[in-house]
């Protein structure tokens, strides 16, 4: 692996330059360790800074997921950031934006390669050949009913080995290093993924929700006509994939032939 492009640092010297965008990433973070790029975004966020400041940092102690879940950050492999977003939008709109990241990210990472496998699941992940590549983690906070800020919080696995893996992750976790058989250059990725983000985040603004993306969604899901077994709020649901609704919602369809819709949830491939 080159190790120059793995410890190549994903700097604000290094992307800014290569960055086409109005707003996003226009203020630059960038720290050797955090505990979390989402918990700091977030109290920046409650300061005032402005929508498009992102925070970038090399490791985080505390990386987390949906659910509380932590996220595996070893130090100068992958990309750990969260950025910041101002949409007057209603909250019940905000998860849309994790799918919209999801179609981002992808389309920024097939710039790299068009060949690679990559496949969004619904509703925040990035897989490729069975494992996860990326997750995309969105908070806000509200006022008077309206949402105040979003923070998008991103992780990708971009040089990390597997035998660098924790051992209960190598066989449901992947990295692009480990589909293009060398090292990539974080900081042109990270640019890439602002540049695709920003221009989808203004047209989703200007459409209401994701109207736009559905067939681009219907076509990069993995879960798309796949039987999946979902479990919400401790009720397990099966049917079939069937898309999203312009709302972002999981489409399943069930036995009898009618659709549920699924808000939330976690949701497994039946084998």
């Amino acid at each position: 692996m080159d190790n120059a492009l793995t410890s190549a640092p994903p700097s604000a010297a290094a992307v800014t330059p290569l960055l086409t965008t109005r707003f996003l990433g226009r203020q630059f973070i960038y720290e050797q360790e955090l505990v979390s790029t989402n918990r700091s975004a977030l109290e920046l966020a409650e300061a005032g800074c402005p929508a498009g400041l992102i925070v970038v940092a090399e490791t985080q102690s505390g990386g987390r997921g949906r659910m509380t879940r932590s996220w595996f950050s070893p130090p100068g492999r992958n990309l750990y950031f969260s950025f910041v977003l101002r949409p007057s939008i209603e909250p019940a709109m905000v998860p849309q934006l994790a799918l919209l990241a999801a179609l981002s990210l992808r389309r920024a990472l097939l710039e790299q390669c068009p060949s690679w496998p990559l496949k969004c699941k619904w509703p925040n992940d990035l897989w490729a050949d069975g494992r996860k590549i990326s997750g995309i983690l969105c908070e806000m906070n509200c006022r008077d009913m309206k949402t105040s800020h979003v923070v998008v919080g991103i992780g990708v696995n971009v040089n990390v080995s597997r035998e660098e893996l924790p051992p209960e992750l190598r066989d449901s976790a992947g990295s692009l290093c480990q589909l293009a058989g060398r090292a990539l250059p974080r900081a042109d990725i990270l640019a890439a993924i602002l540049n695709h983000f920003e221009s989808d985040y203004n047209q989703w603004l200007a459409d209401g929700g994701l109207t736009a993306f559905l067939d681009e969604w219907r076509s990069a899901s993995v879960l798309d006509n796949c039987a999946v077994k979902v479990e919400q709020n401790g009720q397990l649901h099966q049917g079939v994939a069937r898309g999203i609704t312009p709302e972002g919602f999981l489409r399943l369809e069930q036995a009898d032939g009618s659709i549920r819709t699924i808000h939330a949830g976690d949701v497994h491939v039946l084998r």
